[in-house]
């Protein structure tokens, strides 16, 4: 008999307004909203036989910590529950962080015991309420790194790396009062001074010293993100934003890694579509589906200039859509306007194609984000950035969309 799992949770995090189902390592966890009684929680139905209680724990502590990750703030399971059925669980803090755009497509999932292990030191330090535990939890990620000397020295070969302008503020302030050895510092007047009472301890009835630690806290969590992703390769969310590497990262599954490295490597060739032999559907991240631009079929494509360039049919070939995917740059190449062309064939069918593009094209326009998928498996091969239009007037072009979309609807209506 399968049973439910139900955790409690609080923190800074901006959680869904309505129920959102989230795959993580192979098993869908179901995200429930925060309301004026109740805490935003997370639901995992198990079955005994296959997974245990704490196995299930376990799975759910390393997804609030991947979040934690991917957003920078504290997440603190304060209550655990669970039987036959989903129970919600009560709140004690009257303060809500809702999301009406909740969208979580990056979410590392490390298979490396360090790597795990970093990502909960991580998000447990940033749950922290006390300012000097706080510290304390962040400098204990180095501990990874190794004993005292090694992380000093890593603290001060890394100094370069810093990019926080807060951070670049608190060491030019610390050289300036004479401090020359940056990783030292850290080390015995933060970590070792708040985990041992001995010399220079930090003393929690003195606001100089929690003030101090306050201020130098954007250097310690800068340094510990930077040792998560530089040293244990856990990217983060802004560096999966710069470089796009979300754009590709469903296709560089999908595709042989053969035909991606002559991509990278700028060869030119026809591509047999037995190399891309899948169907997707195109749409729009956190919108319904758009009727045509479904099951799409690559009838023709070619590697050209560092991209793969594909012609996609509809199954009754009223729809063409152009799909190009640069692998040297990250990115998805799509022609909003010409990059879809419909034939129409005077059928009502063929109105309602084109009432659904139309929609689409507004839909994107308005910010839209757009989205591939596998059709079969559901699986998002590649996403882009929110479309944002140029050098158009942004009104007009809308008010046309929605022209069109009427025109299209009267025109299925008369040839129905």
């Amino acid at each position: 008999m399968k049973s439910w799992i139900c955790v409690g949770l609080e923190g800074y995090m901006f959680w869904p307004d309505k129920e959102a189902e989230i795959d993580f390592d192979g098993h869908r966890l179901l995200m429930r909203p925060e309301t004026k009684e109740l805490a935003p929680s997370i639901a995992f139905e198990i079955d005994p036989k296959r997974m245990t209680y704490e196995e299930a724990m376990h799975l759910i502590q390393r997804f609030i910590s991947a979040l934690s990750w991917v957003e920078n703030v504290g997440i603190r399971a304060f209550m655990w529950s669970g039987g036959s059925h989903p129970v919600k669980i009560g709140k004690h803090v009257d303060v809500r962080h809702v999301a009406p755009r909740f969208d979580k497509a990056y979410l590392p999932n490390p298979v490396d015991e360090k790597q795990r292990l970093a990502l909960a030191l991580y998000r447990d330090a940033l749950s922290l309420n006390s300012v000097a535990y706080k510290f304390l939890g962040l400098a204990r990620i180095l501990n990874i790194k190794g004993k005292a000397k090694v992380q000093k020295e890593w603290i001060n070969n890394n100094l370069l790396k810093l990019k926080n302008p807060d951070s670049l503020g608190i060491v030019e302030k610390l050289k300036l009062e004479g401090v020359s050895d940056i990783g030292h510092y850290l080390y015995h007047f933060g970590r070792s001074s708040v985990a041992h009472a001995e010399d220079d301890v930090v003393n929690p009835d003195l606001a100089t010293d929690e003030r101090r630690l306050n201020e130098e806290m954007p250097l310690i969590q800068e340094f510990a993100e930077i040792f998560i992703e530089s040293e244990l390769g856990i990217k983060s969310q802004r560096s999966i934003y710069l470089e796009h590497l979300y754009e590709l990262s469903g296709f560089k599954k999908k595709l042989d890694g053969k035909l991606i490295k002559e991509a990278l490597d700028g060869i030119n060739r026809k591509i047999e579509r037995s190399e891309v032999n899948f169907s997707i559907k195109i749409g729009l991240r956190q919108k319904t589906e758009y009727y045509a631009l479904r099951s799409l079929e690559v009838v023709e494509a070619a590697l050209y200039k560092g991209s793969l360039q594909m012609s996609l049919y509809s199954p009754d070939k009223r729809i063409l859509v152009w799909l190009g995917l640069n692998f040297q740059k990250e990115r998805i190449v799509f022609w909003p306007i010409d990059g879809i062309r419909i034939f129409d064939d005077g059928t009502r069918e063929a109105a309602l194609l084109c009432q659904s593009i139309y929609e689409f094209k507004r839909d994107l326009f308005l910010n839209g984000s757009l989205e591939i998928l596998d059709e079969k498996t559901g699986e998002v091969l590649g996403y882009s950035d929110p479309f944002v239009a140029s050098n158009i007037d942004l009104t007009a072009t809308v008010k046309n969309f929605d022209k069109v979309i009427e025109e299209c609807k009267k025109e299925v209506g008369e040839r129905s």
